[in-house]
């Protein structure tokens, strides 16, 4: 795994081309996700009943994605998120 650049605001600029962030959500995260949080709803954590509530998938909650754009937001910037 590649060491992510710190970078500081005064080091962004607009048009300044930002590396994508990605990060993979499991199965047991979501449904432990959806216990802390009380989200019962199924279609956070079982593959079967959201195909049958006609998704492609299981969906992460709006809250667990959060993590995963902190490192492109401001605050973010020149610190260690993760």
């Amino acid at each position: 795994m590649q060491a992510r650049q710190e970078r500081y605001y005064e080091d962004v600029h607009e048009g300044m081309e930002i590396a994508p962030v990605s990060r993979t959500v499991t199965t047991k995260q979501m449904f432990l996700y959806s216990a802390v949080t009380r989200n019962a709803h199924r279609i956070h954590y079982e593959e079967k009943f959201a195909h049958a509530e006609g998704l492609p998938a299981v969906l992460v909650q709006g809250p667990l994605q959060e993590p995963s754009f902190r490192p492109t937001s401001p605050t973010g910037w020149g610190r260690a998120v993760f």
